[in-house]
Protein backbone atom coordinates (compact mmCIF):
# COMPACT_ATOMS: atom_id res chain seq x y z
CA UNK A 1 0.00 0.00 0.00
CA UNK A 2 2.81 2.39 0.93
CA UNK A 3 4.58 1.55 -2.33
CA UNK A 4 1.50 2.55 -4.34
CA UNK A 5 1.30 5.94 -2.60
CA UNK A 6 5.03 6.46 -3.12
CA UNK A 7 4.69 5.65 -6.81
CA UNK A 8 1.71 8.03 -7.20
CA UNK A 9 3.69 10.71 -5.37
CA UNK A 10 6.67 10.30 -7.70
CA UNK A 11 4.36 10.49 -10.74
CA UNK A 12 2.82 13.71 -9.42
CA UNK A 13 6.26 15.18 -8.75
CA UNK A 14 7.35 14.19 -12.27
CA UNK A 15 4.30 15.84 -13.83
CA UNK A 16 4.89 19.01 -11.81
CA UNK A 17 8.53 19.07 -12.94
CA UNK A 18 7.45 18.70 -16.58
CA UNK A 19 5.03 21.62 -16.17
CA UNK A 20 7.77 23.75 -14.60
CA UNK A 21 10.20 22.82 -17.38
CA UNK A 22 7.63 23.77 -20.03
CA UNK A 23 7.01 27.12 -18.30
CA UNK A 24 10.73 27.84 -18.07
CA UNK A 25 11.17 27.07 -21.77
CA UNK A 26 8.26 29.35 -22.66
CA UNK A 27 9.61 32.17 -20.51
CA UNK A 28 13.06 31.71 -22.05
CA UNK A 29 11.57 31.99 -25.55
CA UNK A 30 9.60 35.12 -24.57
CA UNK A 31 12.66 36.73 -23.00
CA UNK A 32 14.73 35.98 -26.08
CA UNK A 33 12.17 37.62 -28.39
CA UNK A 34 11.80 40.57 -26.01
CA UNK A 35 15.59 41.04 -25.87
CA UNK A 36 15.77 40.83 -29.67
CA UNK A 37 13.09 43.53 -29.98
CA UNK A 38 14.85 45.76 -27.47
CA UNK A 39 18.16 45.51 -29.31
CA UNK A 40 16.47 46.09 -32.66
CA UNK A 41 14.66 49.19 -31.38
CA UNK A 42 17.64 50.64 -29.57
CA UNK A 43 20.07 50.51 -32.49
CA UNK A 44 21.05 54.00 -33.54
CA UNK A 45 19.17 55.64 -30.68
CA UNK A 46 15.93 55.43 -32.60
CA UNK A 47 13.89 54.94 -29.45
CA UNK A 48 14.49 58.48 -28.24
CA UNK A 49 12.13 61.31 -29.09
CA UNK A 50 14.60 63.00 -31.46
CA UNK A 51 14.80 60.11 -33.91
CA UNK A 52 11.99 58.74 -36.04
CA UNK A 53 11.35 55.01 -35.98
CA UNK A 54 11.85 52.54 -38.79
CA UNK A 55 8.22 52.95 -39.81
CA UNK A 56 8.66 56.65 -40.55
CA UNK A 57 10.78 56.40 -43.67
CA UNK A 58 8.51 58.85 -45.47
CA UNK A 59 9.61 61.47 -42.94
CA UNK A 60 13.24 60.86 -43.90
CA UNK A 61 12.47 61.20 -47.61
CA UNK A 62 10.64 64.49 -47.08
CA UNK A 63 13.44 65.84 -44.88
CA UNK A 64 16.05 64.89 -47.49
CA UNK A 65 14.04 66.57 -50.26
CA UNK A 66 13.67 69.75 -48.19
CA UNK A 67 17.39 69.74 -47.47
CA UNK A 68 18.23 69.33 -51.15
CA UNK A 69 15.92 72.22 -52.04
CA UNK A 70 17.49 74.44 -49.36
CA UNK A 71 21.11 73.72 -50.33
CA UNK A 72 22.59 75.29 -53.43
CA UNK A 73 23.63 72.89 -56.16
CA UNK A 74 27.28 71.87 -55.74
CA UNK A 75 29.50 69.75 -57.91
CA UNK A 76 30.16 66.21 -56.70
CA UNK A 77 33.82 66.98 -56.05
CA UNK A 78 32.95 69.75 -53.58
CA UNK A 79 30.44 67.52 -51.78
CA UNK A 80 33.04 64.76 -51.46
CA UNK A 81 35.58 67.23 -50.07
CA UNK A 82 33.03 68.49 -47.53
CA UNK A 83 32.16 64.95 -46.41
CA UNK A 84 35.82 64.08 -45.85
CA UNK A 85 36.39 67.07 -43.58
CA UNK A 86 32.95 67.10 -41.96
CA UNK A 87 32.71 66.41 -38.25
CA UNK A 88 29.73 65.49 -36.11
CA UNK A 89 27.55 68.10 -34.47
CA UNK A 90 27.84 68.19 -30.66
CA UNK A 91 24.39 66.63 -30.21
CA UNK A 92 25.14 63.83 -32.67
CA UNK A 93 28.50 63.21 -31.02
CA UNK A 94 26.84 62.94 -27.60
CA UNK A 95 24.27 60.43 -28.93
CA UNK A 96 27.06 58.40 -30.52
CA UNK A 97 29.02 58.34 -27.26
CA UNK A 98 25.92 57.20 -25.32
CA UNK A 99 25.28 54.40 -27.81
CA UNK A 100 28.89 53.25 -27.72
CA UNK A 101 28.95 53.34 -23.92
CA UNK A 102 25.74 51.32 -23.77
CA UNK A 103 26.97 48.61 -26.13
CA UNK A 104 30.47 48.42 -24.65
CA UNK A 105 29.16 47.86 -21.11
Amino acid sequence: MFEIFAMVGWVIVGILLLYLWADVREMKRDLKSCRRDLVRNSLGGRTSENYPGFSEEQYWKEARQEQERAEPVQPKEEKAAQKKGASLKPGEEQVLREILAEFLN
